[in-house]
């Protein structure tokens, strides 16, 4: 049976379960059409928006989507009815509502990108960690790229990444994993995320990660990146 993995930005990956589930998740609005989805055989994430066929996705199920952002209000004909000044008034009373209104969406839009692009470069990051946890045990220091199992750090291009670094970074010497971000089509490409082990090299087997950034903004993390307090992941 074809299991499937779905991106949540606020949980990050979820799965694996079967197509019925996924399914069962679209009726229930969970999923959206731009949620990125993944089973084994797939070169890379796709939004679901291109594997309806495949899942039989029926296009009534699915988070809402907004609609387009309505146009200009079309020109009054010579001559105006009673109707079309009421018409006139209207518009002049809602395109600075709109104004308002698209200030809002549009960067909540966007950050809301962001944060799914964010989660999609964890996701290839996940399985490093172990790597660096392994070395780290063995040799009793932080592997560079190109050790213990970690290409070098350009082989992890793509999928809006430019590389991935490791080593120890900042003044604690803590092993990490430097995400460098290109090519996600957004504002956060040239920034970085670091993922810092908090156990060092000191032999404490207590192999707990953090994650933050110093260049993407704060509400662009995912939830667990922003709450200074919460448990490492």
């Amino acid at each position: 049976m074809t299991q499937w993995y779905y991106n949540d930005p606020a949980r990050g990956q979820v799965g694996p379960l079967d197509g019925d589930r996924l399914r069962e998740a679209w009726q229930r609005r969970e999923l959206a059409a731009d949620t990125l989805a993944w089973r084994e055989g797939m070169s890379q994430w796709q939004p679901l928006s291109q594997l309806m066929d495949e899942l039989g996705l029926d296009a009534a199920g699915g988070a809402a989507v907004p609609p387009p952002l309505p146009g200009a209000a079309p020109a009054p004909r010579t001559g105006l009815s009673g109707c079309a000044i009421v018409a006139i008034i209207g518009a002049v009373l809602l395109v600075p509502l709109l104004g308002i209104l698209a200030a809002i969406a549009i960067p909540a839009y966007q950050d809301y990108t962001i944060r799914a692009r964010v989660a999609q470069a964890l996701i290839v990051a996940e399985p490093l960690k172990a790597n660096v946890a392994a070395f780290a045990a063995s040799e009793g220091r932080c592997p560079l790229n190109g050790e213990g199992g970690l290409g070098e750090a350009e082989d992890y291009a793509g999928n809006g990444l430019a590389a991935i670094h490791a080593g120890p970074f900042g003044d604690n010497g803590h092993c990490a994993l430097e995400l460098e971000f290109d090519g996600t089509g957004t504002s956060i490409d040239g920034s970085t995320l670091l993922l810092e082990a908090r156990s060092g090299i000191d032999g404490d087997n207590d192999w707990d990660w953090r994650c933050g950034s110093d260049s993407l903004k704060h509400g662009r993390l995912p939830r667990h990146c922003r709450d200074d307090d919460a448990d490492a992941y």
